[in-house]
This record gives C-alpha cells, structure tokens and sequence, in this order.
C-alpha cells in the first residue's frame, strides 16, 4: 500500500511517499531524497508493480512547481518525468499520463522512448473548465474518461470520454455530487465493460 505523509510530526513542509507492507506491517521511505511528495495527486502504480508515479510539490523564487516523477520500489531511485500533476500509467505500463499545470491540457510520455505526447484537450478546457484529476484508462487502453471542473464558481463536474482512435470527445455525465475514481470490467470485455462502467458510474 503506497501512501504520502509527513516526515515531521504533521507540519507538511517535508512529505515523502511510504510503502506499507500488509503481510509484515513494515513501512518503508520510498522518496528519501525528494523534499516534498503533493498529497494534491494520488501515487498511481504501474501495472507491473515495479514503479510508482507520484508528484513532487516545491517553492520556487518564480512560484510553486509542481512534478511528475517515477520511483522504482526496489532501487528507491527516482526520475523526474515533466511539469504537471495527476500521474497515470497507462494498461500496458509503456506510458505515463499528467495533466499540465494550468488543467487545460493532458499528455502522454512514451517511457520507453522519452516521447512526449497530447492526448486530450478542448475548447471548453482552453478557456472555462479545468481536467481536475488523473486520465482514467479504460481497461482496453483504447480512451479514456475526463473529470472536469464546470460551472462558474467550478464547483461542478463533467465527465468526458474520448475515445483515442477516432479522437472523438463525448460527455458522458454533468453532475456536481460525484468525480469518477475507476472503471468496471475487465479488457478481455473491452466494449462491454466500457458501457457498463459509464452507466454505474
């Protein structure tokens, strides 16, 4: 179980990422070096186990900065990916999602090339709403659903789908009580595990 907390008795200058392991109640440092771990975006796992992307909150003399950031869990050595936040693996572990600083746009890294690429973004999230959290895969790797702030004090959500073959953008629910966290179904049930997430969602 990875979680975030504080190194010094709860006064969040200095957060690190931890491991808690469930068999043996051991926890375990996994950023050490790094100052500050946001509690802003949540620790998303890649798929095979090995690596955790998390992101790293400092003070600058031009303002915060917020980063992207890979951690093996064996070595505890770390990688800075980009500026942004709200990490998220992709199913088949090759890439890394975030989401820019400004919430308007979503990119893509291809790990295994350094590749840097958009993924989502539109008109609406150029000038009025924000993506207020990470990409949430669908279990095929084939789109990908969007919370988004709405309204003009942006205390509503929208949830969008898009869907990266045919590049197509559709909204799926308007509502201010709920932010979607996950999918149901499995990718071996690739279109209809999709639409029975959207409509339990």
């Amino acid at each position: 179980l990875a979680f975030v907390a504080d190194r010094d008795s709860g006064s969040g200058t200095s957060r690190s990422l931890y491991l808690f392991y469930l068999a043996s109640g051991q926890v375990d440092d996994l950023t050490p070096w790094v100052r500050s771990v946001s509690v802003y975006s949540a620790p998303s796992w890649s798929p095979t186990g090995d690596r955790i992307a998390f992101e790293k909150y400092s003070r600058t003399p031009k303002g915060d900065l917020q980063n992207v950031m890979i951690v093996d869990v064996a070595t505890k050595s770390t990688e800075t990916i980009a500026d942004g936040w709200f990490p998220s693996w992709s199913p088949d572990g090759n890439k890394l999602a975030y989401v820019a600083l400004n919430g308007s746009r979503c990119y893509t890294v291809d790990l295994r090339h350094r590749q840097r690429r958009l993924l989502w973004w539109s008109l609406r999230t150029l000038f009025t709403e924000d993506i207020i959290g990470p990409a949430i895969w669908a279990p095929s790797g084939g789109g990908a659903l969007f919370n988004v702030t709405s309204g003009m004090k942006g205390d509503s959500r929208v949830g969008y789908y898009v869907d990266f073959a045919s590049g197509k953008t559709r909204r799926v629910w308007n509502d201010s009580a709920f932010e979607v966290v996950g999918w149901l179904g499995h990718r071996s049930e690739e279109h209809t595990s999709e639409l029975q997430s959207l409509r339990h969602l």
